[in-house]
């Protein structure tokens, strides 16, 4: 019975060992089974910043033009204003915009015209009109080419 007994104790610990061996490889396994999923995350995480990386400076390449003449139109602004490092004369800036001095030309045409028709082509009043219409279209014109500007400029 002794022997019986000494059998049945040397197979509960031989069954012990199989199962702390058993036990060790399972636990091996699962623990590379999770670096392996770690490592995954990490690259599939790396992969995404990469895209995204990707698409911002593409985006940001495809918007250079429009930033640049911003900027330009920003510094325009300011030196018309006496704020910018590049002061601009207004006068001059003004009358180089499209379709001003067309618009002066025939504006002035037509008042000449009209007083020319009434006999008043070298009246003071003639005078006065020129000067009223050169003068509220240079006001006008040089509201619309700030606002102009101030619209490339993002403002």
């Amino acid at each position: 019975m002794v022997a019986a007994a000494a059998i049945g104790a040397v197979a509960t610990i031989g069954g012990t060992a199989a199962q702390i061996s058993a036990g060790n490889k399972a636990a091996k396994a699962q623990s590379k089974a999770a670096q392996q999923a770690a490592q995954a995350s990490q690259e599939a995480t790396d992969a995404t910043i990469a895209e995204q990386r990707r698409q911002y400076d593409t985006t940001r390449a495809d918007y250079a033009p429009y930033r640049e003449t911003g900027y330009k139109a920003l510094d325009t602004l300011a030196g018309l204003y006496g704020v910018g490092g590049t002061k601009i004369d207004p006068t001059a800036a003004l009358e180089a915009t499209p379709g001003y001095q067309f618009q002066m030309e025939q504006g002035l045409k037509a008042i000449d015209r009209g007083n020319a028709a009434r006999g008043a082509l070298a009246s003071g009043g003639a005078d006065k009109a020129r000067i009223r219409y050169a003068s509220g279209l240079a006001a006008s014109n040089y509201d619309s080419y700030a606002n102009r500007l101030a619209a490339l400029a993002g403002g």
